[in-house]
């Protein structure tokens, strides 16, 4: 399936489910938000990959985390990631920024549209909720509110 055709295909899938899909200064990225903006307070993108060919979907935290709270903040991504079953979350050690990350590989499969639909949905869903999960966390590590044990433990996995 070629780039092109995978990308039409996860815009599709998200227009469908009443999301905005933007261009992004990248072509293979999409911003994405909902048609709610207080139900999903932070960016969300979707990166269309063509070798192999998958999609990957991000979920971004507003605000990069200052150099002061980083480590504190990859102690807390240690804790978090442990033992997921599914995607993680990541932070660039250059510019502080935190996301939630999952995907889809599909290299050579053919999928009809249901499946299709599903792994993607899925894949949403997960990241969706990884975020949502370890946001407050995520933030009060970030700010120096917390350290990341305590912070780990209010998570609820």
């Amino acid at each position: 399936m070629s780039t092109t055709d995978l990308r039409a295909r996860v815009a599709s899938f998200f227009e469908a489910r009443e999301w905005v899909v933007e261009a992004a200064e990248d072509p293979s990225l999409m911003l994405l938000h909902t048609t709610d903006d207080e139900a999903q307070p932070w960016p969300v993108l979707v990166h269309v990959n063509d070798e192999p060919a998958g999609v990957r979907i991000f979920s971004v935290l507003p605000d990069d985390v200052p150099a002061e709270h980083r480590a504190a903040v990859v102690e807390l991504l240690a804790l978090i990631n442990y033992g997921l079953l599914s995607g993680a979350v990541e932070i660039d050690l250059e510019d502080g920024e935190v996301r939630a990350r999952t995907g889809i590989e599909i290299g050579e499969a053919e999928l009809d549209d249901a499946a299709f639909d599903a792994l993607l949905e899925a894949a949403l869903i997960t990241n969706l909720a990884l975020m949502d999960t370890a946001w407050d966390a995520l933030h009060d590590v970030a700010a120096g509110r917390s350290d990341a044990a305590s912070a780990a433990a209010q998570i609820d996995f």
